[in-house]
Parts: structure tokens; C-alpha cells; sequence
């Protein structure tokens, strides 16, 4: 359909009709004589009249259409077909900006970030908006979040908060911010409605487009991808800490792995380690492969007791928030430890395992007494208490010991053959969680461990290779009716060979088998040692750890031990900023429920002024690949348009919004016209008098 965007100069087309008025005002009346010997000539000259009038004629009609096409051009002529809408295309019309804020915005073009670029297009689409045009801005990544809860006129503040838009650590999920504009399309009451969407050319972010494909939308949708001048990449996938007891001022090992997304090979990418801002370690790739993946070692020392952050890096790309993964790990404090046995002999073992050295400057004291000198010892400066290889224990040790249990300390029992298990069962375990023992010997000759929780933090050291090493058990106890237990090993005849509990705000294991010759060979495993100081450490609540970096945009849950009840926590961004949180008791453990985070880095958590908990958020190494989308492919399955940001994008956005416009066919017909008109005129002049 055919329609005029500067209608004002639509009047002036009566101008067309001045070469008629003049010819009409031109035109003389002939007076007629006969002369009777002009007959035969006037026949002839009757014809010629009759061509050289239709000739005027067509001369005429030339003169008023060349008038009418320039007139025309004037008022700006559109076509409407499809994309251009309704004959009312001119209106009122309602625009959705739809800014990619992931982090892949990042990339560089000309030495200004597409996010920049992104931005400036975006304020220059709010330029061309008139009086009665309502807009509605959302940034979105992972997730879309509207800057204007409603459709807005005051254009002005738009574009403030667009200035206060900055990029966020997420990946782009094109999906859901075309779902977000199709809900606010169906509230709007205008006719016409218009999506922008700003974003990269990168593949990955339309991908979930699929659930979208079969819905026809009541809006125009247009995306305008702005491309990086290189797709110069490598980003940081994970980093492995080594599943082996961490000290402090030990050495240990992390494997970092990074991924080429470029379609070159790059040798001698440096990597380093930074712990606690201080730059620790640094290698280099030998070399990194085209699109794919490879590793390099890092060294460190693990610092003092407590929680510690830090990050690993890549150098410099075009592409610099993947280039950083971010980590905490938590160093254990110094533990104390009291061993109780009848004799050194019978301790022995679990004291070196321990501390094999006995030096005071391992993260582990133990002291060790027998059994018979135990009636008179203070727990209270001790943090975890073994009992391994004692006959009996005094009513007062035992009473001191369930206080102690009680109050929070860990308590470790380790079965003997020669301990009265009827003694323990019905003095102690009764006063803490009850229990039956009954001794027995392996029909087999032994047993093994057959089944145990993998996930359980005693057994973190061997999560990597998801077995435990082989160990005889000679003898063991069999445990009845410990329905306040929970099994974490079992032995190959089914009983449970390790048992955990919890008695007030302590916590309980208890070891089946002991560690004598007679009983079993752990002593001499590789399971003894390590399995001796994670017990250790997860009674305490002072377990070493690297915890599990979350990602940005997914709700988080943190579940932190040791917590008075009815203390105020405190979340504290990497930026500084706190927000408080809510937390939820379970037992005497405290779970928060965090929602989604968009700034990767090291966030704590704070109980008053004391740090109680720390963890990392990094960026979805997915969002880092820089396969480029196929853009036709994608125009196929979806109705939408692509916009080529180097193109006139004004032009385009009038030609979607109004139409095409004819203006220059109109001016090249109207000059058509005149050349017509110039030769027909010189060619049939008016002959000579």
C-alpha cells in the first residue's frame, strides 16, 4: 500500500495541473475562410493536425506526471508491505530495547568494547522516538531484569539509566529476553511494537531460541549482533586442587585447565596463581591447540589457618573476564588433639599417623595419656578427643567427656579387642547415642571395605579416584540397633565399619576395627593416614577444603556451622557492597539461600564482625566460545530481522517502521519524464511561420 510520511506537501499536486491551465489560457480560437481551390489540400492538412494535436497532448501529459512525481517525492512516498505493518504505521509505537549486558560483551572492536557500541546504538534509537511513543529498556544475560517496570515517555531518564548499565559476569540467553518482550508486547495497548535486541554475534547465546520457534509475535523483532575484530580467546575452565591432605606451609600442587576458543594455535600463554592478592606462581603452555583444551601445573604453599581467596589468570585477550577463575580454600587451624589408651602401644599408631614428627608446629597437637591417669584431665583445651585401645574410662572421665561432646567438642572411638565393649556401650554411648556392640571374628579369615559415601568430607582425598585402597579387617565389632547413626563405610559382611552421630553440638564417629596387627592392617594402608586427619578436621569443624566455586546468575545455598542462633549475617559483595540475609536453622547448622549473583569474585560472610563463611562465583566458561551464529539459518526458524550495525541503521528502522520509501524512484521517474518530454519536444517543434 502506497502512503506519504511529509503529507503536508500533498496539496501542492494541483501544481500539476498548471501546464493544462496554460494551455487551456494559451489557446487561440481560428477564424476559418474556404477557398475553393484549397479542397483537395485541406484534406491533407486536416490529417497532419490530428497527429501534431495528439502529439501536444502527449506533451501535456508529460509536463503535469514530470510536476506530479516531483511533487511527490516531496512528501516522501512509502510502500507498506508485511514487515512494514498496518496503514497506521506512523503512530504511536511502542519500542522494547533489549541490551545484552553478558560478559562477552566485553570483546573489543576498534579499541571500544560491544557493549559501548551497544550502548550508543541503543541511546540513538531512543533519539529517533516522537511524542506519544512509550519505550521499556531490559538488560539481560542469563536472565532479563526490566531497568523501567512499565512503558515510559519520559525518554530522558531512559537514557540515564542506560548510562548506569554496566556489564555483568553471565552468559546471554537471547530466549529469554524475547519471552520477557512478548509478555510486555501483549500488555501494551499500542498497535504497532518493536523489538531491539543488542547483542554479540556469538552462537551460543541463541541457542535456546528452539522453545520460541512456533510462536507467531504481535511485534516486530530485530536484532542488531555487533562483531569483535578477532575472535583472540582463551578462557580458564576449572582449576583442580590436589585431593591430598592440605597443611599449612606445605606445598601443593593445582592443576589449571584452559581452553583456545580462537581458530589459531598459541604457543607460551602465560598462567599465574595469586593467593590472598599476592601473586604466587606462574608457568606457561607449552602450547594451546585451536579449539581446544590444555593444562598447566601451579605451585603454592598453603598460607596460614583459616580461609584464604585468590584467582588464577591467563594473559592478556580480547576477551578479559573468562581470563580470571576465582577459588577459596580453607586452611585448617590448629587442632588439638588428646589420644586416651590403655598404653603407647595401643595409641600408638593414631598418634603418628597424626602427628608423625611431634614437632609443635604442625597444624595438629596431640597429647596423649593412658587410660588409667584419664579421671583427672581437662577437656576444655582440646578440641577433638580419640579413645583408642582403652579397656574401661572412669565415671568422672566419662562425665567430662559427654560435657564435652555435648558442648561441641568431636569425639573419635576407635574399637579395640581388648576395650570392654559391653563397658562403653552402656556407660558412655548410652549417655550420648545409643547403641549395641557384640565382638566378632571373620568366618573368611577377613573382611574389606565394600561400600562408603564418597561424598562425605573424611573420604575427600579419594573423590578423585572414587575408590578406597584395600584394607584387611582381621576383627571388628558389630553394631546393633544405631538407628541415631548414619553408616559412612561398610565392611564386605555388611556391618558398618564407620558410624557418625551427633550428641548436642558435638559430633561422634566411631571405627569399628582397630589398628593393632591382630585387628586389621590399616595401619600400614594408604588409607590410615589420611582417613586419621579428615576425621580429625571434620570433628573439629575445621576440615581443609577448596570449596566448590558457584556461578554467576544461579541461586546459591551456603549451609555454615557454628552459628549462634539469632546472629545477624552479612553478605559482602566484591565491590563492597552487604546486604543482609536470612537464614534457616537446621539443627545447629545455619542455611542461606542467596539469589542469583551477576559480579564474579570472593563473597563473604560475616556473623557480627566474624567471618563464618567464603565463597567463590565464576563466569559460565560456556558464554567464552566464539563460534559465530548463522544468521540466516536463524531468520528461517524465527521471525525477526537482522540489522547491520555498520549499515544505516535510520534508514532501515523508517523503512520497517513506515515502509520503503520511494522518493529517490519517484525524482529518477520525474527526470525520465523530462528527458521523454525534451525529445518529444525537440523533435515535433512547431514549424516555422
Amino acid at each position: 500500500m502506497l502512503g506519504f510520511l511529509n503529507s503536508i506537501f500533498l496539496p501542492l499536486l494541483v501544481a500539476s495541473l498548471i501546464p493544462l491551465l496554460i494551455h487551456l489560457l494559451t489557446r487561440k480560437k481560428l477564424k476559418f475562410v474556404h477557398f475553393s481551390s484549397l479542397r483537395f489540400i485541406q484534406e491533407k492538412e486536416r490529417k497532419r493536425m490530428k497527429r501534431l494535436r495528439l502529439k501536444q497532448i502527449l506533451l501535456l501529459i508529460l509536463r503535469m506526471l514530470i510536476i506530479l512525481f516531483i511533487v511527490a517525492a516531496f512528501a516522501r512516498p512509502v510502500w507498506r508491505g508485511e514487515m512494514s505493518g498496518s496503514a497506521k504505521a506512523h503512530e504511536r509505537t511502542y519500542v522494547i530495547i533489549a541490551m545484552d549486558n553478558s560478559y562477552s560483551m566485553g570483546q573489543e572492536s576498534g579499541g571500544i568494547e560491544l557493549f559501548t557500541r551497544a550502548k550508543a546504538e541503543a541511546s540513538h534509537i531512543i533519539s529517533m522516538l516522537t511524542s506519544g511513543d512509550e519505550l521499556s529498556i531490559m538488560a539481560f544475560n542469563d536472565e532479563p531484569t526490566l531497568l523501567t517496570e512499565k512503558p515510559t515517555r519520559n525518554f530522558r531518564m531512559a537514557e540515564e539509566m542506560l548510562d548506569t548499565l554496566s556489564l555483568s559476569g553471565g552468559g546471554t540467553n537471547i530466549a529469554s529476553a524475547i519471552s520477557l518482550a512478548l509478555s510486555l508486547s501483549d500488555e501494551s495497548k499500542l498497535l504497532n511494537k518493536e523489538l531491539y535486541i543488542l547483542t554479540d554475534n556469538r552462537a551460543s547465546g541463541w541457542r535456546k531460541l528452539v522453545p520460541l520457534r512456533e510462536k507467531q509475535p504481535s511485534i516486530r523483532i530485530f536484532a542488531i549482533p555487533f562483531e569483535a575484530e578477532t575472535d583472540d580467546n582463551r578462557g580458564i575452565v576449572t582449576l583442580e586442587f590436589p585431593h591430598t591432605i592440605l597443611e599449612r606451609g606445605k606445598p601443593a600442587t593445582v592443576k589449571l585447565l584452559a581452553r583456545n576458543y580462537s581458530g589459531k594455535r598459541r604457543n607460551g600463554v602465560l598462567a599465574s596463581l595469586s593467593v590472598d592478592g599476592r601473586r604466587v606462581s606462574q608457568a606457561s603452555f607449552d602450547r594451546m591447540p585451536a579449539g581446544s583444551e590444555s593444562s598447566v601445573n601451579l605451585s603454592f604453599r598453603a598460607p596460614a589457618g583459616g580461609f584464604h581467596s585468590g584467582f588464577a589468570e591467563l594473559e592478556e585477550d580480547n576477551l578479559m573476564m573468562d581470563n580470571r577463575y576465582f577459588f577459596v580454600l580453607r586452611v585448617p587451624e590448629r587442632i588439638k588433639v588428646l589420644v586416651v589408651g590403655d598404653s603407647e602401644s595401643e595409641y600408638l599408631f593414631p598418634k603418628l599417623a597424626l602427628n608423625p614428627t611431634g614437632a609443635d608446629t604442625s597444624y595438629i597437637s596431640v597429647d596423649a595419656i593412658n587410660s588409667s591417669r584419664s579421671a583427672g584431665q581437662l577437656l576444655t583445651d582440646y578440641d577433638v578427643l580419640l579413645v583408642s585401645g582403652a579397656t574401661t574410662l572412669s565415671d568422672e572421665f566419662i562425665s567430662r567427656l559427654t560435657s564435652f561432646v555435648e558442648s561441641g567438642g568431636g569425639f573419635l572411638f576407635i574399637a579395640s579387642n581388648k576395650s570392654d565393649m559391653d563397658f562403653f556401650q552402656e556407660s558412655l554411648f548410652h549417655r550420648l547415642v545409643a547403641l549395641e556392640f557384640e565382638k566378632q571374628k571373620p568366618s573368611s579369615g577377613f573382611l574389606t571395605i565394600s561400600s562408603f559415601d564418597i561424598e562425605h568430607p573424611i573420604f575427600e582425598p579419594f573423590r578423585e579416584i572414587g575408590e578406597l585402597p584395600e584394607v584387611h579387617f582381621y576383627w571388628n565389632v558389630r553394631a546393633r540397633n544405631y538407628s541415631g547413626y548414619r553408616t559412612i563405610a561398610s565392611l564386605s559382611s555388611g556391618d558398618p565399619l564407620i558410624l557418625e552421630s551427633k550428641a548436642g553440638e558435638g559430633k561422634i564417629l566411631i571405627i569399628t576395627s582397630g589398628s593393632s596387627r591382630e585387628e586389621s592392617d590399616i595401619a600400614t594402608s594408604a588409607l590410615f593416614v589420611p582417613l586419621l586427619h579428615r576425621s580429625v578436621q571434620y570433628l573439629s569443624g575445621n576440615i581443609a577444603r577448596f570449596e566448590e566455586p558457584e556461578t554467576v546468575s544461579t541461586y546459591i545455598t551456603r549451609t555454615i556451622e557454628g552459628v549462634p542462633a539469632g546472629s545477624r549475617l552479612t553478605l559482602a559483595h566484591p565491590g563492597g557492597k552487604q546486604e543482609y540475609l536470612e537464614p534457616v536453622y537446621i539443627g545447629s547448622n545455619i542455611a542461606v539461600k542467596i539469589k542469583p549473583l551477576s559480579t564474579p569474585g570472593i563473597y563473604s560472610i560475616f556473623s557480627g564482625d566474624s567471618l563464618v563463611d567464603m565463597f567463590a562465583v565464576n563466569v559460565p566458561f560456556d558464554e567464552s566460545d566464539t563460534e559465530k551464529l548463522d544468521k540466516k539459518q536463524i531468520e528461517k526458524e524465527f521471525p525477526l530481522t537482522f540489522i547491520d550495525p555498520e549499515s544505516n541503521i535510520d534508514e532501515f528502522i523508517l523503512q520497517a517502521r513506515f515502509g520503503k520509501e520511494l522518493w529517490k524512484t519517484f525524482l529518477w521517474i520525474a527526470f525520465i519524464l523530462t528527458v521523454l518530454e525534451l525529445a518529444l519536444g525537440s523533435i515535433y517543434r512547431k514549424p516555422k511561420e
